[in-house]
């Protein structure tokens, strides 16, 4: 694939319409030793091409290898749009989450604020024209996100999430169920983000300030948009914090999960049926990560939470279990099982 050669700075400041120094949209980056990737993001937030001028905030976590030395490179040849941190102690370790918000967020001049962070990257010239064109046009538009290509480090592989079903509108209820928005491809209006931000860690703590929540947050508030254009390229790493590696990180993220959906189901007061599918949706997830994993003893705590919730496994439950609780069961399974419920 041929790289696009990138305009200079007073290029791209003369394509905007308007007062360049007055951004619309805040492009917000968190990077950490993604010095393999991070040319990738800078390069795909310089190719956009849009007549609504923009900044891009680049929060660099401490890193160890030279991903700062990139940053900086980047930030010589365009002063005006790249607007860093470097960080000289990781704040993640301290913060345990809402870095962008604490960082990027609070500093943000948009009136909107895309998320892209370090190791993955956009693909499309046209992505943030477009997202920004529709929540121009309609105040009631909260998020507009988009299809993406899942990249794994791990395998080489590239999965297309092409999806063209997906609800659109007041989706707060299927938002709650399962989370339907790729980070690195949505645009949001800032004002409600930073509300979100405030809401969440005033009420909650930091801890909870997530994409996820926060994409709940504005949902609740604001009509979500979904584009079928596949606007960007995620990455999953050893150290995705939504496909964690190891078995205590994976079900700490699920149970994070869990629990942001059932502070919300509070916060909206949602009907006890539906709070019930939500408690059965995260036991049939531990289930998964449990026969993903061989662990017989989750996997049994799991059976009887759905059992006392639902009176009765389904198919899929059963295999899993059998699955987690036996070797050969799990071998001779594990092609035929390879989702979430």
């Amino acid at each position: 694939m041929i790289k696009p050669i990138l305009k200079t700075e007073k290029e791209i400041l003369r394509s905007f319409k308007g007062d360049a120094y007055n951004p619309v949209v805040s492009i917000c980056c968190v990077t950490y030793n993604h010095k393999e990737f991070i040319k990738e993001a800078i390069h795909g937030f310089l190719m956009q091409e849009t007549e609504y001028p923009y900044e891009i905030l680049i929060h660099d976590d401490a890193s160890t290898d030279n991903t700062q030395d990139i940053i900086r490179e980047y930030e010589e040849k365009y002063p005006s749009l790249i607007k860093p941190i470097y960080q000289s102690e990781n704040q993640k370790s301290k913060l345990k989450a809402g870095i962008n918000p604490k960082f990027n967020f609070l500093r943000a001049k948009g009136k909107y604020i895309a998320v892209c962070d370090g190791d993955d990257y956009w693909i499309d010239p046209k992505k943030l024209q477009k997202q920004v064109d529709l929540l121009e046009s309609d105040p009631s538009i909260g998020i507009v996100h988009t299809n993406c290509i899942e990249l794994n480090t791990k395998t080489n592989e590239a999965k297309t999430l092409n999806k063209s079903d997906i609800l659109q509108g007041n989706v707060f209820l299927a938002l709650l169920n399962k989370n339907l928005i790729h980070t690195v491809t949505a645009i949001a209006r800032a004002k409600l983000l930073v509300e979100a931000y405030i809401y969440l860690n005033k009420h909650y703590g930091m801890d909870m300030v997530m994409d996820y929540s926060m994409w709940l947050y504005i949902a609740y508030h604001k009509k979500v948009i979904h584009l079928p254009d596949i606007t960007a390229k995620y990455r999953i790493t050893k150290n995705s914090a939504s496909r964690p590696d190891e078995l205590k990180k994976q079900y700490a993220y699920i149970l994070k999960a869990f629990n942001i959906r059932m502070m919300f189901a509070e916060f909206a007061e949602i009907d006890e049926k539906t709070i019930t599918l939500i408690k059965l949706n995260y036991y049939r997830k531990q289930l998964y990560y449990s026969f993903k994993n061989k662990d017989s003893y989750t996997a049994k705590l799991a059976v009887e939470s759905i059992r006392n919730l639902d009176g009765m496994l389904n198919f899929r439950d059963i295999l899993k279990y059998a699955g987690a609780s036996s070797k050969i069961a799990h071998f001779l399974l594990r092609p035929l099982i390879k989702d979430k419920f």
